[in-house]
């Protein structure tokens, strides 16, 4: 189910901050899902806990750089938003003329 959301949504990856944080957030869904299967298996195949802790350090990472783009993404729209609505309302209105 999270291929089909992530195939519907991708041409959406480069979209405004709330339309790219639904891409982000359903793609690394599907990342986990894939890192926890592949983990299971080499926990099994391995015995040790190590890909575990790598796998998760990983995913952290990944969740943590998606997190940080959507900030950074949505303080520029914001700032870019505030400036329009300076311009919209710093013209005279026309009672006052």
């Amino acid at each position: 189910m999270n291929l089909a959301a992530a195939l519907l949504l991708v041409r959406f990856r480069e979209g405004d901050a709330n339309v790219r944080s639904v891409w982000l957030c359903t793609r690394n869904d599907l990342i986990q899902c894939l890192a926890v299967a592949a983990t299971g298996v080499a926990v099994m195949i391995t015995g040790s806990r190590w890909p575990d802790l790598i796998v998760g350090v990983l995913l952290a990472a990944v969740f943590l750089r998606s997190a940080w783009q959507i900030t950074v993404q949505a303080r520029q729209e914001l700032k870019v938003a505030g400036k329009a609505d300076l311009i919209t309302h710093s013209r005279p209105s026309s009672a006052s003329v």
